[in-house]
């Protein structure tokens, strides 16, 4: 079963924030678990498409927040976002280091709710250190 979660910050600004990083977005009490977001250019979160989400990109996703190993998480259970605006990735090697590394799909992917829907397709990943 889907639930939906109101989102109440439109893509929401951090302090923090600094173009590419990434983050775990939580509604639950932990720091391994969230809604993947990348900070864009303009210092706004947004989601990761799912669309073509493997495992080596959660893995390449979690190296890059500090981690070392990943479970992909499809159709997370995190809710939607505001907006998607990064991914979908075709290509993705677990040598990378950041997902900016790894191929992606065309603008067509990413700007149709086909595939990259905020409400539904935002990636969703357990990131752990065994």
């Amino acid at each position: 079963i889907w639930f939906a979660f109101v989102v109440t910050n439109v893509l929401e600004i951090s302090e923090s924030c600094s173009n590419g990083e990434p983050r775990l977005f939580k509604q639950a009490q932990t720091q391994y678990y969230g809604m993947l977001q990348i900070c864009n250019s303009t210092q706004m979160w947004e989601a990761v498409c799912d669309y073509s989400w493997h495992c080596n990109e959660a893995i390449v996703a979690c190296k890059q927040l500090g981690f070392t190993n990943s479970i992909p998480e499809y159709s997370s259970d995190f809710g939607p976002w505001d907006s998607i605006g990064f991914g979908p990735y075709s290509y993705c090697s677990t040598s990378y280091t950041t997902l900016f590394q790894c191929s992606v799909y065309g603008s067509s992917y990413l700007n149709s709710n086909s595939y990259c829907d905020p409400n539904r397709d935002t990636v969703g990943i357990k990131c752990n250190n065994y």
